[in-house]
């Protein structure tokens, strides 16, 4: 509180000496003698309210940093007390450095347009990330007393997991039998994914030819976080976020403008500042997150994007949306899911997984099965739930681990070549390479 005074009484003397500038100035000009006292005291109360305003802004501050820490404590203590804690995608959150450049740029009036009183043009920035850090740690403990009944749950679930996994005869083409097990009442197919693979956007943009054929006399959107909110695109290709490699899903874009599917953009654009800052996490390591991805920041985007959904639909009642998100955003079971949101009879989540490249360490795939029971490794290629209270569980109706084209990826290779002189020697270089991510 002594440090927030300091502040007050040194802009309130910067400020007077600004009026007392401001006012001998303006008696050096005869049209400005009658109002020297008025004009000095009109300056004199901005100064002071400006002043006040930057008092205020300090506590609100200093409260907001507390809270965070405050609940910080708690969701750490709630964590102790969850057991199977790698159900949990998320962190609580106590930052131990930030990104003070990016933290700038973080603007309340339009994250927040809401709530006023984060708008500051000197704390703004810092005000909103207190905000969202302690709302984040606040939504963890809620999260964490919701997995003492959905553990319980899960764990018994195990054996008739492992029943309909085994049961399953493999498909020989997981594409064509993704889209025909798409129930006819479905409105509304969740295409979730890992972020920058080429195999995933090139099943992605095999998919969609399929769907304009089964869905031949009804209008289909694409709704994509790939893409800025202010793009409407139809035929043509948007711009997609930074922070992810552009051309990778320009396939998916091309495919959609062939079959003339409308590409909506979801993500809102003040996320294009995407402010870091470093946690230590449960292993005692130093961990750096995006804002995006606390509790607080999934929620505002999830939001954000419903708004867009929920307008479209209105406006498109029998229309077939496919909503192409990271996963993270569209597991039934996640804290705000979009997927969540919807009727279950007209929502179909399909989540897409890669095999591990051999640089990631651990064998098996991006899968959250078994991030959360090794028990629930399946070797399988399609994992498809017939029962929708085990899609819940699970957070998706169908799995397919995505595989890699052996074919594809040498055609790609060869436009590389530039002389038949190399030809040879990195042909010998690709082998190698495609033996060892085996």
């Amino acid at each position: 509180m002594r440090y927030t005074k300091k502040i007050f009484f040194i802009t309130l003397s910067v400020c007077l000496l600004i009026t007392q500038a401001d006012a001998a100035w303006r008696t050096k000009r005869p049209r400005y003698k009658r109002t020297r006292r008025a004009a000095a005291s009109h300056t004199l109360k901005r100064s002071y309210n400006a002043a006040r305003e930057a008092l205020l802004a300090s506590e609100r501050r200093r409260i907001l940093e507390e809270r965070m820490e405050r609940t910080f404590a708690r969701a750490e203590e709630a964590q102790k007390r969850v057991p199977y804690s790698s159900v949990s995608r998320w962190e609580s959150i106590s930052p131990q450095y930030h990104s003070r450049w990016a933290l700038r740029k973080l603007n309340p009036k339009h994250i927040y347009p809401d709530k006023p009183f984060l708008a500051h043009p000197i704390y703004g920035g810092q005000l909103t990330e207190a905000y969202i850090l302690s709302q984040t740690n606040r939504a963890q403990v809620k999260h964490l007393e919701k997995m003492k009944t959905f553990l319980p749950r899960f764990v018994a679930a195990i054996p008739r997991f492992q029943k309909e996994a085994w049961a399953l005869a493999q498909p020989k083409d997981p594409l064509r039998y993704a889209v025909e097990q798409i129930p006819g009442t479905v409105k509304n197919i969740f295409v979730g994914e890992v972020h920058n693979q080429p195999d995933i956007v090139r099943f992605i943009s095999n998919m969609l030819p399929l769907l304009r054929k089964k869905y031949a006399d009804k209008p289909i959107f694409l709704f994509t976080e790939f893409v800025w909110d202010i793009e409407r695109k139809g035929k043509h290709l948007p711009d997609t976020a930074p922070g992810l490699h552009e051309t990778d899903y320009i396939p998916i874009w091309q495919s959609a403008a062939k079959e003339n599917i409308p590409i909506i953009g979801l993500e809102p654009k003040y996320v294009e500042h995407n402010f870091d800052f470093s946690i230590i996490n449960a292993k005692g390591e130093e961990e750096w997150l995006s804002i995006w991805t606390t509790l607080e920041g999934m929620r505002l985007r999830n939001e954000h994007w419903w708004k867009i959904i929920e307008q479209y639909r209105a406006e498109n009642p029998d229309a077939i949306f496919i909503i192409y998100t990271g996963s993270a955003h569209s597991f039934y079971e996640v804290e705000f899911s979009l997927s969540a949101r919807l009727p279950k009879a007209e929502t179909f989540m399909l989540e897409l997984v890669v095999k591990k490249r051999p640089e990631e360490g651990k064998s098996g795939t991006r899968d959250n099965l078994e991030e959360i029971s090794p028990q629930l490794s399946f070797p399988q290629q399609v994992l498809h739930w017939k029962s929708k209270d085990l899609a819940e569980l699970s957070g998706f109706d169908m799995r397919i681990r995505v595989t890699s084209s052996r074919s594809l990826m040498w055609q790609q290779f060869k436009k590389r070549i530039n002389s038949r002189s190399q030809k040879a020697k990195i042909s010998d270089n690709f082998s190698a390479q495609t033996g060892a991510a085996k």
